[in-house]
C-alpha cells in the first residue's frame, strides 16, 4: 500500500480545516457577525442603546466548537475592543471566556492594520513610520555607499514603499496632518537622486497621501 506524501497528508489536513472553520459560522447568533481570514476570527455587532448584545453567546458557541475539534480557544489573545463615536463612554458588560475576563482595548492590529476605538488612524501611521523609519536609513547608508540608482529604486520598491501602501484601501483618505507626516517620511527619499525629477507621481488611496512611484 502506498503511503501518502508529505504534501498530500498537508494538503488533506488544509482541506479539512477549512471544511471546520466553514462549520464555525452555525451556532453564531445572527447579530454577530463573523469574519474569517485563514484562523482569524473576527466577531462584530451592532449594539442597540443599552442592550448586552450577544457577544457572550458567540465566544460560547465559538469556545465549544473549539472543544469540538480539540482544540482551545487563546483567552491571552483574544481582544473586546468597543468602537463608538459618543462623547459618553459606552461599557457594554464584560466578556468572558473559559472563566477568564477578555481583555479590553481602545486598539488592537488586526491582519496588520492597527484599528483603534474611535477609528482614528494617528497610531496605524505611527506605528508604519516607526516600522518604515530603519528602513530608510539603510537606504540612504546604501546611496552614501555608492549603489546605483536603479538598485536603490528596487530597495525602496521592495522594502519601502510595500509598508506605506500596506491596508491603504483601508486607511486612505487621511486627515491633512496625518497624510503630512507620511509626506515627510517620502520627501528625503524622493530628493536622493533615487528617482529622476520626472518620476513624482500623484498617489491616493482616499485624498490627500502621495507616494512617490516610478
Amino acid at each position: 500500500m502506498h503511503a501518502p506524501s508529505r504534501m498530500q497528508t498537508l494538503i488533506r489536513k488544509t482541506y479539512l480545516f477549512v471544511l471546520a472553520m466553514n462549520s464555525l459560522d452555525k451556532g453564531i447568533p445572527i447579530s454577530v457577525a463573523p469574519v474569517k481570514y485563514a484562523d482569524d476570527l473576527t466577531n462584530t455587532e451592532l449594539l442597540m442603546g443599552s442592550l448586552p448584545g450577544q457577544m457572550q453567546l458567540a465566544i460560547n458557541e465559538v469556545d465549544s466548537w473549539a472543544k469540538s475539534y480539540s482544540m482551545a480557544a487563546n483567552v491571552k489573545k483574544t481582544k473586546d475592543m468597543v468602537v463608538s463615536c459618543r462623547k459618553e463612554a459606552v461599557n457594554p458588560p464584560p466578556l468572558t471566556l473559559n472563566g477568564e475576563n477578555v481583555e479590553r482595548v481602545r486598539r488592537f492590529k488586526l491582519l496588520g492594520v492597527i484599528v483603534s476605538d474611535d477609528l482614528s488612524w494617528g497610531p496605524h501611521i505611527e506605528y508604519m513610520l516607526s516600522k518604515v523609519s530603519p528602513r530608510i536609513h539603510y537606504l540612504r547608508l546604501s546611496k552614501r555607499a555608492g549603489l546605483p540608482a536603479d538598485v536603490l529604486l528596487q530597495i525602496y520598491k521592495t522594502f519601502i514603499r510595500p509598508v506605506l501602501e500596506y491596508g491603504s484601501p483601508v486607511w486612505g483618505g487621511l486627515p491633512r496632518g496625518l497624510a503630512e507626516e507620511l509626506e515627510k517620511v517620502q520627501s528625503p527619499v524622493a530628493g536622493s537622486s533615487v528617482y529622476p525629477t520626472n518620476s513624482y507621481l500623484p498617489w491616493s488611496p482616499g485624498d490627500g497621501m502621495r507616494l512617490y512611484v516610478n
